[in-house]
């Protein structure tokens, strides 16, 4: 499912932790095959959690949009 064309931040990382892919609202959007603005309501509504602001650009780290799909998965 990983588009090769997405825009990627590597996280430093820390304490020994491996490097940290960061998604855009528009790599998440294209993750799921859904609108940026779709991307948008999820997080208003709950299903995915807020994003984190980098110079102001909003990302999430890679393992929690898998971490949303696992519990959604475990769920149905």
């Amino acid at each position: 499912m990983k588009n090769p064309s997405m825009s990627r931040i590597s996280a430093v990382p820390k304490d020994g932790e491996a490097s940290r892919e960061a998604w855009t609202v528009a790599d998440v959007a294209a993750y799921f095959h859904r609108s940026p603005k779709t991307i948008h309501r999820w997080v208003e509504s709950g299903i995915l959690p807020p994003p984190r602001r980098i110079m102001g650009s909003k990302y999430w780290y890679r393992y929690e949009i898998e971490a949303v799909l696992n519990q959604r998965g475990k769920a149905q």
